[in-house]
This record gives C-alpha cells, structure tokens and sequence, in this order.
C-alpha cells in the first residue's frame, strides 16, 4: 500500500489501489496495520513454535523490512538521474522483490525445521527467484497486456523508472 502511495501507482492487479480509492491518508494508515498485523502475525507463530524459532523468524522479517525499506529508497531515488549502471538497479532489485521472496523462503524452510545451512539455500533459491521475477516485470510493465497484468504499460516509463528495459 506505501508502495502504491510513494510511486503514485493508480492500479494494482486491474483494480483501483487504496490511496485512489480512500485517499493517502486512509491509505498510509491501512499499510501501517497491515505492517502490525504482519509482526503480530510472525510473533503468533508462538503458539506452534519454540520461543528460538520465533525469535529467528522475527529477526529475518525484521532484516527484511529494512531491505524493503533501503530498495525503496533507491527506486525513488533513481528517478531522479539520468543514467543508471546495471549493477546499481540490480542493488535496488536486491532490496526489494529479492528480499521478500527470499524471506518467504527462507523463514518456510526454517518453519519446517530445516537447518542453517538449508535455510541459506532457501534464502539464495527466493533472492534469485525474486531477481527473475522483477527483470520480467518490469518487461511486462512496457510491453506487457494490460489487462493481463492489471497496471499500465507507461506508467514507468512516465514516472522515469529505472526499469530494466530503461537501463
């Protein structure tokens, strides 16, 4: 939802995002509660996990949220130069869709009672998986079907994204 207010994005999966729909404010206090319900979510894993268990999926949602945070800043940084290096979007990249699903990975496998050293590869499998995934969505987001992928196809373009296509 912050997301959607901070890139101005009208849409997100073919319907209108909150901040269209209610406004910025509504909408800045509805991603802070899903934020909360999210730790409260991680911290009720207390119920079916040991205290250390919970500890650690806290930790790497906690880590997570920070790199969230940190690849934010460099997409709205970005749009404000003129040329990018490569290896510069791949850092936001890296900080944003990599480390969601490379925390979603990791904390399924550590849930399930897998060890550091599987954890880490659960880690690795999400980040690149996440890479992927973002390299194909910003192709999609210039030259993708509209109704197939519910946002529109200049709105990068228009807001100077550096998007992969772009760079």
């Amino acid at each position: 939802i912050h997301d959607d207010v901070e890139d101005n994005g009208d849409l997100r999966h073919g319907r209108p995002t909150v901040w269209v729909k209610w406004g910025v404010p509504q909408a800045i206090n509805a991603g802070d509660l899903m934020f909360t319900i999210s730790n409260l979510a991680v911290l009720g894993l207390e119920q079916s996990f040991s205290p250390d268990v919970v500890l650690k999926a806290q930790k790497l949602f906690q880590q997570t949220c920070v790199k969230l945070t940190q690849g934010q800043y460099l997409d709205m940084w970005y749009v404000k130069l003129d040329d990018l290096p490569m290896d510069e979007y791949w850092a936001m990249v890296s900080g944003k869709t990599a480390a969601l699903l490379a925390c979603c990975t990791e904390m399924g496998a550590l849930l399930g009672g897998a060890d550091s050293e599987t954890c880490e590869k659960y880690h690795q499998f999400g980040h690149l998986l996440g890479m992927a995934f973002q390299a194909q969505d910003d192709l999609l987001g210039i030259w993708g079907n509209v109704e197939k992928i519910g946002k529109s196809t200049s709105s990068d373009l228009y807001t100077k994204k550096k998007t992969l296509p772009v760079i």
